[in-house]
């Protein structure tokens, strides 16, 4: 936390750089990784960088956040290698985070961490990033679709069956939705439908 406070000096940053990558408890690491989010990009990149590849989950899901902080080119790029190759969830949404802070109006990213939430039963944080998708593009039937399946599982099948019915609006050869569609009205036992 000390050197934490001092974000302009050299030796606080190669400190916190080689906490970051060398220290022997996971924790160390990744308090490190958040506290060189305060410094110059210069002085801290290459530690942050070297920690994405860390074997802690914990300290991957930091350092990927953290580039987002730090900002720069290549930090998209590290976010989505890091989406398609991590196996943690928790770092794949950091991911997403960190591709959101880079493009805020990037629907699909809302879209795919949706997804990652959804599937950790993280239900209304993935309607959250879902609603968010919509507001930035009303006609992506993925959207609308995907956030019909988080109601879904919440079992709150009227929502559920809203968001298909406008997924099916946005495109009506969109399959997936009719499916979803169908498998909310067997829920509510209306066959029929």
């Amino acid at each position: 936390d000390q050197l934490a406070q001092h974000p302009g000096d050299r030796d606080a940053a190669a400190a916190l750089a080689d906490a970051a990558t060398e220290a022997d408890y996971f924790l160390t690491r990744v308090h490190a990784v958040e506290a060189l989010g305060a410094f110059p990009a210069n002085l801290a990149r290459s530690a942050v960088t070297a920690a994405v590849h860390d074997t802690s989950s914990a300290v991957r899901a930091a350092a990927i956040t953290t580039m987002g902080a730090l900002g720069g080119e290549g930090v998209a790029a590290i976010a989505r290698t890091a989406f398609h190759t991590d196996s943690s969830y928790d770092v794949r949404a950091a991911a997403f985070l960190t591709a959101i802070r880079a493009d805020p109006a990037n629907a699909s990213a809302y879209i795919s961490r949706g997804f990652i939430w959804n599937d950790k039963k993280e239900h209304d944080i993935a309607i959250g990033d879902y609603s968010e998708a919509i507001r930035l593009d009303p006609g992506n039937e993925i959207a609308w679709n995907n956030r019909g399946i988080a109601w879904n599982d919440k079992k709150v099948y009227d929502k559920a069956i809203a968001d298909f019915n406008e997924s099916i609006r946005c495109d009506p050869k969109y399959a997936a939705a009719y499916t979803n569609r169908g498998l909310a009205w067997k829920q509510r036992k209306e066959y029929d439908k």
